[in-house]
């Protein structure tokens, strides 16, 4: 590893030297209500400030099968803690961009805004709006091809017919193939849960 680990493009490493490096570590992703951050809350434990509130947490705790007293129930915050970490491994990311871009129509976004912030915003944010964010001749772009339009229905975004992704097709039956290899070793273990 070098000082430009995961800096893979001159973007990122000019934001991360010039300007974060310097920063104190601040997660600007969670999903904390506004107030506590806003009258800077003080937590008494990581699970107060990463489990509470945290619906995103509690759905993938219950998909491994923890019992709800761990969720929102009343376990001790390190008995809740233990079972978020027991649970982290079977996890994957990406399901939650669905949810995600959901959760903005319902804030007042258009569904085509919803989407732009999931692919031509980031592009021009880092810099790379000439060869990323679009399809068009001369880009580089992975492609989810849809069943449903997704302009009608945000909710669309989770009819996938096929991936296009560093250039290989990927078909729903080649998909479902994946996801399936993907779950058998991720499914919930009854061992793990006291």
């Amino acid at each position: 590893m070098d000082e430009n680990f995961l800096l893979h493009c001159k973007p990122a490493q000019q934001l991360y030297h010039e300007f974060a490096k310097s920063m104190p570590i601040i997660d600007y992703h969670n999903h904390l209500p506004p107030d506590q951050i806003a009258n800077n809350i003080n937590f008494e434990n990581i699970t107060q400030a990463w489990l509470y509130g945290d619906h995103y947490k509690w759905r993938a705790m219950r998909t491994n099968g923890v019992d709800e007293k761990y969720c929102t129930g009343n376990a001790s915050d390190w008995e809740k803690f233990q079972q978020w970490a027991i649970t982290v491994p079977y996890t994957f990311p990406g399901y939650s961009v669905h949810d995600e871009l959901g959760l903005l129509v319902k804030a007042g976004l258009t569904p085509m805004k919803a989407l732009e912030t999931a692919t031509t915003n980031p592009a021009l944010i880092l810099g790379l709006s000439k060869t990323w964010g679009r399809v068009e001749t001369g880009y580089s772009a992975n492609l989810v091809l849809l069943d449903a339009d997704p302009l009608a229905d945000i909710a669309n975004t989770t009819k996938i017919d096929a991936v296009v992704v560093n250039g290989k097709f990927l078909d729903r039956a080649r998909l479902g193939r994946m996801l399936h290899a993907a779950k058998a070793p991720a499914a919930p273990r009854k061992s793990v849960r006291p």
